[in-house]
């Protein structure tokens, strides 16, 4: 997606408000907020981002798009001159030109009555949920260019966690941690890196796999998926929506050991052509220049209370 194109939709807006995780914290989330806020810097529209405190409320400009998540935005006062987004809120929001209700692709089962905007996005305009898969933290002009290394280390930068409803993937990153060493591939994982700090570890690594937890594989693209592919790597996962998203050009397989073998059998070219051609397909549709625009159009289709 272009620059211009979301700069266009956003134009009824006076500013986007990141809202909350502000100060340092380890929670994934704060990822996202950062992500929104160096979004915005980068295409240069009026942006604010703060932390959740009541007296950051006279911050907001009228006529904001304001963003947020359900944990850290109890201090949100909800003015009707602005529109709001949060992620994985309940409520209904009264006071407020509009808002939208957000969840991640595939975390929950959606209404069978969504419009789908792409393969990992649907609306539905009734119940004002959104739901949309994260993007890279690029935009499609500082993609990296595809890289192919040949040393025996897999770097791993994010999340090994489990929950309460075994939603997680710390069983199967075991299982592929286990396949990797009858390879005599070390697995090193890494976390709270900065953004710089994580292209730098995908582009050293051997691969730059895709793995997810069982629940995840269902329908979930983590952004871990599309960022890799921005850093220069080919996408090498389990998750079987990426059949959806890149066709036959994904290296898809749920049984770890055949994944790994396929991957460690493409030669030079190839992987530097099917990462060049995956690039084309996340600089077109999968960056936060998408996730914002999607956001917009929900809104905009909605129009004002």
């Amino acid at each position: 997606m272009k620059v211009t194109t979301l700069s266009t939709v956003l134009s009824k807006y006076s500013c986007v408000v990141v809202w909350g995780l502000r100060e340092y914290s380890a929670a994934t989330q704060r990822y996202v907020h950062s992500h929104m806020y160096t979004t915005m810097k980068k295409i240069g529209f009026p942006v604010l981002w703060c932390d959740n405190t009541s007296y950051n409320n006279e911050l907001i400009p009228n006529g904001s798009l304001v963003l947020s998540t359900n944990h850290c935005c109890d201090k949100l006062e909800y003015d009707k001159s602005n529109w709001y987004v949060i992620f994985n809120t309940l409520d209904s929001i009264e006071n407020c030109r509009n808002y939208l209700k957000l969840r991640v692709y595939g975390c929950m089962e959606a209404e069978k009555d969504c419009a789908a905007f792409d393969e990992t996005t649907l609306f539905h305009k009734k119940n004002r949920i959104l739901y949309q898969a994260f993007g890279t933290d690029l935009l499609p002009e500082e993609f990296k260019s595809p890289i192919f290394n040949t040393n025996n280390c897999i770097n791993w930068v994010g999340s090994i966690w489990n929950d309460a409803n075994n939603h997680g993937n710390i069983s199967t990153i075991k299982r592929f941690e286990t396949v990797l060493q009858k390879h005599n591939i070390k697995f090193c994982s890494y976390s709270e890196l900065s953004d710089e700090e994580n292209i730098v570890k995908i582009r050293e690594s051997r691969l730059a796999p895709a793995i997810g937890g069982e629940f995840q594989t269902i329908s979930m693209m983590p952004c871990r998926v599309w960022k890799n592919i921005s850093y220069g790597h080919v996408c090498i996962t389990n998750l079987q929506k990426s059949r959806d998203v890149f066709g036959d050009g994904v290296l898809y397989n749920n049984n770890l050991e055949e994944l790994v073998e396929a991957a460690l059998a493409i030669e030079k070219k190839e992987y530097i052509e099917r990462t060049f051609e995956q690039q084309k397909i996340v600089a077109q549709k999968h960056t936060y220049l998408n996730w914002f625009y999607n956001i917009a159009r929900a809104l905009d289709e909605m129009g004002d209370l």
